[in-house]
C-alpha cells in the first residue's frame, strides 16, 4: 500500500516538473557591460543570447500558453552598443505551429526590433534580421497567421521596417504574407506594409541613398523593387487582388511610383537604367498593363489607366522627353517610342478602344490638342499612327467616332492639325 501511494505521488508530481522544465534560456556574454533580460511564460519556449565586445543590450519576452506551439528566439550580437528586442506572444488557435525570431548583429550601434502577435491567433510565423555594419535600424511586426519576414542589412545607416496585418481588426482576415528586404550599401531606406492574405513584397538595394516603400492591402498581390543605382526612390501601392508591380532602377536619381487600386489582375512595370528620370503609373480597373522603359536622362513618363483591358507602353532612350498617356474606358492601346531625339512631348487621352502608335526620332517634336489644349484626344475607337522624324514638328489632334489618322512629319518645324468628329 505504501509503495502504491509512493508511485501515485511520483505520477502526480511528474507533469508539474515537466511543465516547469519546458522553458529554456542560455545567455553567453563575452566582454564588458552587456545587458540581457529574458522573460518566458508557457511551454516549449527557448531563448539563446550571445553577446560579445561591449555594451550590447538584448531583451526577449516570450509568452505562449500551451496550444502545442513551440516558440524560439536567438539573438547574436558582436560589436558595441547594439540593441535587440524580441517579443513573441502566441495562443495559436491552429493547434500546432512554430514561431521563430532571429536577430544577428555585427557592428556598432545597430538596433533591431521584432514583435510577433498578439492578434487573435498566431502560428507558423518567422521573423529574421541580419545586420552587419554600423548605425543600422530594422524592425518587424507580425500578427495573424503564417506571415514571414526577413531583413538583411550590410552597410551603414540603413533603415528597414516591415509590418504585416498590424492594421487589421481581430475579425478581419489576414495571413500568409511574405516580406523580404536586402540592403547592401549605405543610407538606404526600405519600408513594407502588408494587410491581407498571401501578399508578396520584396526590396533589394545594392548601392546607397535609395528609398523604397511598398504597401499592400488585399490578397495575392506581388511587388518587387530592385535598386542597383544610387539615390533612387520607388513607391508601390497595391489594393484588392492579384496585382503585379515591378520597379527596376539601375541608374541614379530616378523616381518611380506605381499605384494599383480599385481593381485586380493589373500589371505594371518600370525599368529605369538612366539618370534623373520620372515614371508614374496609375491603374484602377481590371487586367490593365503599363510598361515604362527609361534608359536616357531627365525623361518623364506618366501612364493612367481607369477601366479594364487597357495597354500602355512608353520607351524613352534619349534625354528630356515627356510622355503622358491617359486611358479611360476599356481596351485602349498606346505605344510611345522616344529613342533618338531630345525634348520631345506627347500628351494623349484615349477613351473607348482607341489605338495609338507614336514614334518621335528628332528633337523638340510635340503631340498636343487643338488650340491651347495641351492634351490630344483620340476617342471612341479612333486610331492614330504618328511618326515625327526631324525637329520642331507639331501635331494638333482631336479624334472621335472611330476616326483614323496617319501622320508622317520628316523635316523641321512642320505643323499638322487633325480634327475628326
Amino acid at each position: 500500500m505504501k509503495k502504491l501511494i509512493f508511485i501515485l505521488s511520483i505520477l502526480l508530481v511528474l507533469p508539474i516538473m515537466l511543465f516547469a522544465q519546458t522553458n529554456a534560456s542560455t545567455v553567453t556574454e563575452i566582454g564588458e557591460n552587456h545587458k540581457s533580460t529574458v522573460d518566458q511564460t508557457g511551454i516549449f519556449n527557448t531563448s539563446v543570447i550571445n553577446q560579445e565586445t561591449s555594451e550590447n543590450t538584448a531583451v526577449v519576452t516570450q509568452s505562449n500558453i500551451n496550444k502545442f506551439v513551440k516558440t524560439n528566439s536567438v539573438v547574436n550580437q558582436t560589436g558595441e552598443t547594439n540593441k535587440a528586442t524580441v517579443k513573441q506572444t502566441s495562443k495559436s488557435m491552429l493547434g500546432i505551429g512554430t514561431m521563430d525570431a532571429l536577430i544577428d548583429q555585427s557592428g556598432n550601434q545597430n538596433e533591431a526590433l521584432q514583435v510577433q502577435g498578439p492578434h487573435t491567433f498566431q502560428g507558423q510565423t518567422k521573423a529574421e534580421i541580419n545586420q552587419s555594419g554600423d548605425f543600422n535600424f530594422a524592425s518587424q511586426h507580425q500578427v495573424k497567421v503564417g506571415n514571414e519576414a526577413k531583413i538583411d542589412q550590410s552597410g551603414d545607416n540603413n533603415k528597414a521596417e516591415q509590418g504585416q496585418d498590424i492594421e487589421l481588426l481581430d475579425n478581419e482576415e489576414g495571413s500568409l504574407n511574405n516580406a523580404n528586404i536586402v540592403q547592401i550599401g549605405n543610407s538606404n531606406g526600405a519600408f513594407q506594409q502588408q494587410n491581407g492574405l498571401a501578399n508578396i513584397a520584396s526590396i533589394s538595394q545594392s548601392a546607397g541613398g535609395n528609398t523604397a516603400n511598398q504597401t499592400q492591402y488585399g490578397g495575392t498581390n506581388y511587388a518587387l523593387a530592385v535598386q542597383d543605382g544610387s539615390d533612387n526612390i520607388s513607391i508601390q501601392d497595391q489594393k484588392l487582388v492579384f496585382n503585379n508591380a515591378v520597379v527596376n532602377q539601375s541608374g541614379d536619381r530616378n523616381f518611380a511610383q506605381q499605384t494599383q487600386n480599385m481593381g485586380g489582375f493589373n500589371n505594371a512595370m518600370i525599368d529605369q537604367s538612366g539618370a534623373g528620370n520620372n515614371a508614374v503609373q496609375l491603374q484602377s480597373g481590371l487586367t490593365n498593363s503599363a510598361n515604362a522603359d527609361q534608359s536616357g536622362a531627365g525623361n518623364n513618363s506618366e501612364q493612367s489607366q481607369i477601366g479594364p483591358k487597357n495597354n500602355a507602353t512608353t520607351e524613352q532612350s534619349s534625354n528630356y522627353n515627356n510622355a503622358v498617356v491617359i486611358q479611360t474606358g476599356r481596351s485602349n492601346d498606346a505605344s510611345i517610342i522616344q529613342k533618338t531625339g531630345d525634348n520631345n512631348i506627347v500628351n494623349l487621352t484615349q477613351n473607348g478602344g482607341s489605338i495609338a502608335n507614336i514614334t518621335q526620332d528628332g528633337d523638340n517634336n510635340i503631340l498636343m490638342g487643338i488650340g491651347t489644349d495641351i492634351i490630344a484626344t483620340s476617342l471612341d475607337g479612333s486610331t492614330l499612327s504618328l511618326d515625327q522624324i526631324g525637329s520642331g514638328n507639331i501635331l494638333h489632334l482631336q479624334q472621335a467616332n472611330e476616326s483614323t489618322a496617319t501622320v508622317y512629319q520628316n523635316g523641321i518645324a512642320n505643323t499638322s492639325v487633325v480634327i475628326q468628329n
